[in-house]
C-alpha cells in the first residue's frame, strides 16, 4: 500500500501539480516543466512520505477502522499523516525554492515577474547530491519507524 501511495503521489504531483499547472512559470512548455520538476518533486516526495508512512502504518496497524475510507478513523489518520508529512517536507521545499530549483506557490520577489525559468539556480552539484542523499535517508528512517511502530 505504501509503495502504491508513494508512486501515485509522486506521479500526480509531478505530472499535474508541478509540470502541468506550473508550465508557464517553468519555461512555457510542458516538456521544460517536466525536466525542471523531476528532481525537486522527488526530494519533496521523499520527505513528505518520510512523515506520512509512519503515521499511516502505525495507526493502521493498531486501528482496523483506519483501513476503510468510509471511516472517520481513516480520514483522521490521513489528515494527521498529511500534516506531519508537510512539516517534515517544509525545510527541503523552502531550500529548493531558495535555490531556484522549485517554484514557491505564487512567489514573486521584488523586481521579478512570475516566471520560474528566469530564476537563477544557486545550488551546487555537491549541495544537490547531499539533498538527495538526505531525502533518501529521511525516507528510510520513516520506513524503519513505521516497521518498528507497527509491531509495538
Amino acid at each position: 500500500e505504501m509503495f502504491f501511495e508513494y508512486v501515485a503521489g509522486f506521479v500526480s504531483g509531478f505530472l499535474i501539480f508541478q509540470a502541468l499547472f506550473m508550465k508557464k512559470m517553468m519555461g512555457g512548455t510542458y516538456m521544460k516543466a517536466l525536466k525542471s520538476s523531476f528532481y525537486p518533486e522527488w526530494l519533496s516526495m521523499n520527505y513528505i512520505m518520510a512523515g506520512m508512512i509512519p503515521v499511516m502504518v502505525i495507526w493502521g496497524a493498531h486501528d482496523p477502522l483506519a483501513k476503510s475510507p468510509g471511516s472517520l478513523h481513516f480520514w483522521g489518520m490521513m489528515s494527521l499523516a498529511t500534516i506531519i508529512g508537510g512539516f517534515i517536507a517544509y525545510p527541503i521545499n523552502k531550500w529548493l525554492v531558495s535555490k531556484g530549483l522549485k517554484h514557491g506557490m505564487m512567489t514573486v520577489r521584488k523586481g521579478e515577474k512570475m516566471h520560474m525559468h528566469h530564476a537563477e539556480v544557486t545550488a551546487s552539484q555537491a549541495q544537490v547530491k547531499k539533498a538527495l542523499i538526505g531525502s533518501l535517508i529521511a525516507l528510510a528512517v520513516g520506513i524503519v519507524i513505521a516497521i518498528i511502530g507497527a509491531y509495538l
